[in-house]
């Protein structure tokens, strides 16, 4: 069992949705339920999915090109929907050939290209103007990551910048393992670090201090981070964090306090031992199911990628 701050999220939601999630799935499994577990795991509704392109373009693309000292030209705007048109084109085109319940491929060799859509698995598919729209966001969250002042202040000032999916390994209480993926570490020369977690949401009220402080305490415990810069402050107090809302081209800031890291470490910590408790160290297929408390809500259940999976596992 390792923690995140997604499986925590998804734990609360539906303790058997979480076991599925982050244990049930493997590619090399007998059980044919776990095979389809991985890849039902990888379905996203077309809204997330445009998030993640979007995260994928900052990620994989405009930041290396930014941190390359020897690239004269670094990536802009255009070149940036450029990629992401390709990309989304791309996915789109798999997501339509392909279905959770019956695929079966190596991820590993799949590139770029996968992407599971969860319209296709359980609907007629995504309409035309949900496709529009999601394009129509995708570039305006690019041209909006581009236009923002405060963004582009944390890029250009930078002395390293570390993206997704560099993942942060640190310790919870007794010994649990935990990992964290924030979207963009920069370091600074002389200041403590900032980190950056880019949203692509269309409404205001998502807020997203835990999860950033998540990221700073990971930040201050993590271990094996050899590219690192030698002088940076680890100090969660310290760091900046910042919530990124590209579809609204808002940047918020936040500082914590040592009430703040009491609060999320007593979080984290709880969540942790909650999991502990319930799997015990155990594999998945040494694990009893129905010691797992499930959703209560049928809306929760609607939107749950496992739902075709779920009554097979819990009967």
């Amino acid at each position: 069992m390792v923690w995140s701050y997604t499986a925590s999220r998804s734990f609360q939601r539906c303790q058997v949705q979480w076991l599925l999630g982050s244990m049930a799935g493997h590619h090399k499994a007998a059980d044919p339920i776990r095979r389809r577990a991985l890849f039902f795991g990888k379905l996203n509704t077309v809204s997330a999915w445009r998030g993640q392109l979007v995260d994928t373009i900052i990620s994989s693309h405009i930041i290396p090109s930014l941190d390359d000292p020897l690239n004269e030209e670094p990536m802009g705007f255009d070149a940036s929907r450029h990629a992401a048109r390709g990309l989304f084109d791309k996915q789109l085109a798999y997501a339509n050939q392909h279905r959770a319940a019956k695929i079966d491929v190596k991820l590993g060799d799949e590139g770029d290209r996968f992407a599971l859509l969860f319209e296709n698995e359980f609907g007629a598919g995504p309409t035309h103007e949900a496709l529009d729209q999601a394009w129509s966001e995708i570039e305006v969250a690019l041209r909006n990551f581009w236009e923002n002042d405060t963004i582009q202040k944390i890029l250009h000032d930078a002395v390293q910048l570390i993206t997704q999916p560099r993942t942060l390994h640190f310790q919870l209480i007794d010994g649990a393992k935990a990992v964290a993926i924030p979207d963009l570490i920069a370091f600074n020369r002389g200041a403590p670090p900032t980190i950056v977690d880019w949203k692509v949401h269309a409404e205001v009220g998502n807020d997203a201090q835990r999860q950033l402080a998540v990221y700073a305490i990971a930040l201050s415990r993590s271990t094996q981070q050899a590219d690192f810069p030698d002088d940076w402050n680890s100090k969660p107090t310290d760091t900046n964090l910042y919530e990124a809302q590209l579809l609204l081209n808002q940047t918020k800031h936040y500082r914590l306090t040592a009430e703040d890291i009491a609060t999320t470490t007593a979080y984290m910590d709880a969540s942790a031992y909650e999991m502990n408790c319930l799997t015990e160290g155990k594999i998945y297929k040494d694990i009893n199911i129905r010691d797992f408390r499930m959703a209560h809500s049928g809306l929760s259940c609607a939107a749950c990628a496992f739902q075709s999976i779920c009554p097979e596992v819990v009967q």
